[in-house]
Parts: C-alpha cells; sequence; structure tokens
C-alpha cells in the first residue's frame, strides 16, 4: 500500500506552484517593460549571437503560459485537497473551510480568465494567502488534536 502525502504537504506544494507562477509573470512583466524602455531587445541579440535567436516578447510568453498552465495545475489539485479534507477533516472542513475553498477557486478562476497580467499577479497573490491561511488553519487543528 502507498502512503499518502498528508494534506498539509499538497497544500505546501500548491503555494509554491501559486509563487512560481507569480515569479514567472513578474518576470515576463519586467521583460516586456525592459524591452519598451530601452527599444533594443538585448535578449535577442544575446540569444542570436549563442545560435538560437529568441526575443524578449517570447521568453515573455513563455513565462506567461508556464504560469497559465501553473494555476490550472494548482487549481486542480486545490480542489482534490478540499475533497480530502472534507472526508478527513469534516468537523474543521464545515466549520470555516469550505467557504475559504470555494473562495480559493473562485479566485483561481478569475485569476485563469484574467485579462491582464498584472490582474492576474494581483489575485495569485491572493489565492497564495488564502493557501497559506487554509494551511495554518488546518496545522492548528492537527496540533489540537
Amino acid at each position: 500500500m502507498f502512503k499518502r502525502k498528508s494534506i498539509l504537504d499538497l497544500l505546501e506544494a500548491e503555494a509554491r506552484r501559486l509563487f512560481i507562477a507569480i515569479v514567472r509573470l513578474e518576470s515576463a512583466k519586467n521583460m516586456v517593460k525592459e524591452y519598451r524602455r530601452k527599444k533594443l531587445d538585448s535578449v535577442l541579440i544575446a540569444t542570436a549571437m549563442a545560435g538560437l535567436p529568441v526575443s524578449s516578447k517570447d521568453l515573455a510568453n513563455m513565462n506567461v503560459n508556464a504560469a497559465y498552465r501553473d494555476v490550472e495545475k494548482a487549481l486542480k489539485n486545490i480542489r482534490r485537497v478540499e475533497i480530502r479534507a472534507s472526508r478527513e477533516l469534516p468537523h474543521l472542513y464545515y466549520a470555516g473551510l469550505k467557504d475559504v475553498f470555494l473562495e480559493l477557486n473562485t479566485v483561481l478562476e478569475d485569476a485563469r480568465k484574467s485579462g491582464s497580467v498584472e490582474e492576474m499577479i494581483d489575485k495569485l497573490n491572493y489565492a497564495l494567502s488564502l493557501v497559506k491561511n487554509v494551511e495554518e488553519q488546518i496545522a492548528s487543528y492537527i496540533r489540537r488534536t
């Protein structure tokens, strides 16, 4: 029989995934801002000299797409964590975690559908704080029991 990861470990992994998505979006935003400021694509020049020309906009788009995939994976995994929490910690789940998970799902759905990078970053920061909140609540409940 396989040992399952604890709910806290899963939440920590999803918090890390959301943080990485935020960093990728910040990186993409900074690449585009730097390109607009200088009007010279230094990334394109450096990569062309190495033999594979890639522009700043292409790298920024790759980062945004990777962040989008991270958000989708986090949303899917958080839904799984919610199901496990409802089964393994029913008292805590129905006492308050259900509402937090509902808000977290809504925020991640909105982040997935957001049009701008800045809006997505704001929503992901809020979702990260919600995940940390759930993590703290479960950890304190487990310590008490």
